[in-house]
């Protein structure tokens, strides 16, 4: 951290407060004040645990993409044409493999073989640059910023009137989303690219208004997690269903029959094999997670390219993605040690 960018970071501060003003009229002032200061501060103090605890930055979340952007800019000064190659994703050749093989994060040591969406955060991070001066604060408060926007779109989607002040506060000040919606990292952009879906979905908006939230959100879903974006589509037909009519059992299963054929018929056209992207997608996680040995992981067993295999884990992925870590796997907090 550098006492340079906090202080670069004021005059950021006050224009985000003035947007989110001019945004968002029906929300008090002084609400806006106190919950984005909480934010701001989550923000530096983020870049804190990784600048001192987590002093790795070429495995760092938050600066791997930051340091990445920077080789990206220098191509910027050198070759502007083909600096905009690689961020509207044309083929540069070979020179802009080896622009790719000095960056950290642009090639993944395990790749699935499918979109890597390590891509969009560099370019964004690039594109952020040229008005950062080169300071991350400035990246962790721009995409803090995103991530509180898209929060506040949320409850303004989908709770009423009434209740959206108490929303505001549980959602900004819930312990995850204080940490891993403030600073440079991916879910930051998700959240602000499902508040802009929902947000279209459920407001009464012209229909212009409409399609370009919808439109910017779902590219933004779809190229930060595909996966994601893929989930959300069948809760969104179901819920769409039931609030225009309530169905009996029939018309759920056609609804939900319905639903299965044509996801089935989508990913034929689209060539996508979803039991192999599943289990190259555990299969990169599980090699990247023993290469970096993080604190937090715990052994699991490889998924076999079967359909059997899938369904046979669903009772332990759903335990290990809401159960697991148990008391007796906790390892605790180790804070560096005096040299």
């Amino acid at each position: 951290m550098q006492v340079d960018g906090l202080l670069i970071s004021i005059p950021w501060i006050a224009a985000m407060l003035f947007l989110l003003f001019r945004f968002f009229p029906s929300i008090s002032r002084t609400q806006i004040i106190v919950l984005f200061s909480i934010k701001v501060v989550f923000t530096f103090l983020l870049q804190a645990v990784y600048t001192y605890h987590f002093d790795d930055r070429s495995t760092a979340d938050i600066y791997r993409f930051f340091d990445d952007e920077i080789i990206l800019n220098q191509v910027f000064g050198e070759n502007p044409s083909l600096f905009m190659k690689i961020i509207l994703g044309v083929d540069g050749g070979a020179d802009a493999q080896s622009v790719f093989e000095k960056m950290n994060s642009w090639i993944k040591p395990f790749d699935s073989g499918f979109y890597n969406d390590n891509h969009i955060m560099i370019k964004i991070n690039a594109l952020i640059g040229f008005m950062s001066l080169r300071y991350y604060e400035v990246h962790g408060l721009i995409f803090s910023f995103l991530s509180f926007t898209g929060l506040i779109l949320l409850v303004n989607s989908l709770l009423k009137e009434k209740d959206r002040k108490i929303g505001y506060w549980l959602v900004v000040l819930f312990p995850s989303s204080l940490i891993w919606l403030s600073g440079g990292l991916k879910e930051s952009l998700l959240i602000f690219g499902l508040g802009f879906t929902l947000y279209g979905l459920f407001e009464n908006l012209s229909a212009a208004k409409k399609i370009s939230l919808i439109a910017c959100g779902v590219i933004l879903l779809g190229s930060v997690k595909l996966y994601f974006l893929l989930a959300l589509v069948p809760a969104l037909v179901i819920w769409f269903a039931q609030s225009k009519k309530r169905m009996g059992w029939i018309g759920q299963l056609a609804l939900w029959s319905g639903i299965a054929v044509a996801g089935y018929a989508a990913l034929r056209l689209l060539n996508i094999d979803v039991v192999e992207y599943v289990v190259r997608k555990q299969h990169e996680f599980l090699n990247h997670s023993a290469v970096i040995n993080p604190g937090s992981a715990f052994e699991m067993d490889y998924l076999e390219f079967s359909l059997t295999s899938l369904l046979s884990n669903i009772p332990s992925a759903l335990m290990n993605g809401l159960i697991r870590p148990f008391a007796w796997e906790w390892n605790g907090v180790e804070w560096p040690k005096d040299s």
